[in-house]
């Protein structure tokens, strides 16, 4: 008995069905029920009924399918410490960025990592939404974590490193540039650009407005990283409404500039996490460092 015929094991049992187990395992059917077969035949027992609603657990499945997952749990466990122990000997960093922060902070870890890194650190940088980010701090599969303080959790620790909060991204040539804030009455009439419905952003902003009977002409829904929306604005076709951690990396461009949003919207804080408990390496330790005394000279 191995633990990938446990795997197959318990894979059937969740889908009760050859055809949709083989499938989530890239095995064939035969395959598959050859291995359920011998290992059925190597317990001297039947783990399943073969019925018209598929494969359902007999009182022998039922007896060991508890074992079985505590079994695959504490070698998935086993791996991971393993790995966690080769990655320390290698110097490897895993970073996980929530999607659209990364725009702003991949940057800045890439400028940290030319500037301050021998070559015997390597950094990693994987993008995820701000639950799943989570969940990979606390299985020790990220090492550190570029977040809101929007998605806490009793077992993460969150760093602030800057207070995030609403303006509009607009060319220089545009009259709101020459604005000091803007209010949502000032938006009637705009062009605007907003983040595309699959970012929480979007709705926020767009149940804001209608709760004040604000109707917004949104001419363009973008991603983080798209290069629409900057041709957007460098053509001078409308504004952008962001967040200010957006706002700092696109005026950069010269043509571009970022006026305040004056309403009661909510703020929040990028933040740096980590699962609590843990003990950072110096070269870690650095990386935390630059971004905390680098974001005490953003402005925006």
């Amino acid at each position: 008995m191995t633990i990938q015929n446990l795997i197959e094991f318990l894979i059937l049992a969740e889908t009760k069905s050859i055809a949709k187990a083989a499938e989530r395992l890239y095995v064939s059917p035969q395959g598959l029920s050859y291995s359920i077969s011998k290992l059925e035949k190597e317990l001297c027992v039947p783990l399943f009924n073969r019925t018209s609603r598929g494969m359902e657990l007999n009182k022998y499945g039922q007896a060991i399918i508890v074992d079985a997952k505590q079994a695959v749990f504490s070698v998935e466990l086993i791996s991971q410490h393993i790995s966690n122990c080769l990655k320390k000997d290698k110097k490897q960093v895993d970073i996980g960025v929530v999607n659209t922060l990364n725009i702003a902070f991949a940057p800045i870890i890439f400028q940290y990592y030319s500037e301050h890194c021998s070559n015997d650190v390597h950094y990693f940088i994987e993008e995820h939404h701000g639950q799943r980010l989570n969940e990979e701090l606390l299985a020790e599969r990220l090492d550190i974590g570029f977040t809101f303080d929007c998605y806490p959790n009793a077992n993460i620790e969150f760093i602030p490193l800057h207070l995030e909060e609403w303006a509009l991204l607009v060319n220089k040539e545009h009259p709101v540039a020459k604005m000091e804030f803007v209010t949502f009455e000032d938006l009637k009439g705009i062009k605007l650009a907003l983040p595309n419905q699959y970012y929480r952003d979007f709705n926020y902003i767009m149940n804001t407005c209608k709760s004040r009977n604000i109707e917004l002409e949104v001419m363009l829904a973008f991603n983080s990283g798209d290069s629409s929306v900057m041709s957007f604005l460098i053509q001078n076709l409308g504004a952008m409404f962001c967040a200010t951690y957006i706002a700092r990396e696109f005026i950069k461009n010269p043509l571009l500039t970022a006026v305040p949003i004056r309403e009661t919207l909510r703020p929040y804080y990028s933040c740096i996490a980590f699962k609590k408990g843990i003990i950072w390496p110096d070269y870690i330790n650095d990386l935390a460092d630059y971004f905390i005394n680098i974001s005490k000279t953003w402005t925006l």
